[in-house]
């Protein structure tokens, strides 16, 4: 299969593959770097250094046609309903406030799961579900994506991960990095 596929064999497929993934820190790994960078006043550079890293990495990574097919999404929406609680929240909310600011109609149902379920309820064809979750993804972030796209609706995600449940949901989905020097993923 793999020489079918234009591999040399399964490690070249293995490696092919691991190259395209991103790679992730373990919480090990991370509490070892922040003990050997532990210096006073540190913490605040390697901090923005993370976010710079980030903020590079998506701007190599991050599909630009990908982002423009999401673009169009929400211009071509009737009305746009964002999902994403835990640590997307913030996302969520900011991207709100945004798109509504700008004059789009959009809903956000970081209030709950009854709120997120009434909202789907709602929605029709020509609308727009755009989930947003990062690792540990919430299983009524997949759900809703799920019976969305059951139900005809468009789909369309922001998450950490070309493995993350939403992508598979999506389309289109911007992968974008979050790694972060403490125990929580960076939201810039």
């Amino acid at each position: 299969l793999c020489q079918r596929l234009g591999y040399r064999g399964y490690p070249h497929l293995q490696e092919a593959i691991r190259r395209r993934l991103p790679r992730y820190r373990s919480f090990v790994e991370k509490l070892d770097r922040s003990r050997l960078d532990a210096a006073p006043g540190s913490a605040l550079s390697r901090s923005l250094d993370q976010d710079r890293e980030n903020l590079a990495r998506a701007a190599e990574s991050v599909d630009p046609r990908a982002f423009e097919s999401l673009v169009a999404s929400v211009l071509e929406a009737r009305q746009t309903v964002l999902a994403g609680g835990g640590v997307a929240r913030p996302v969520v909310l900011f991207l709100a406030s945004s798109l509504r600011m700008m004059g789009f109609d959009v809903r956000d149902t970081t209030a709950g799961s009854t709120t997120l379920a009434q909202e789907l309820a709602m929605l029709a064809p020509g609308d727009l579900l755009l989930a947003v979750g990062f690792y540990r993804y919430l299983r009524e972030t997949v759900d809703a994506l799920e019976a969305a796209r059951d139900r005809g609706i468009r789909c369309a995600a922001i998450t950490d991960s070309p493995v993350s449940p939403l992508v598979a949901l999506s389309e289109p989905a911007l992968c974008v990095p979050v790694d972060s020097t403490s125990h929580r993923i960076s939201l810039v």
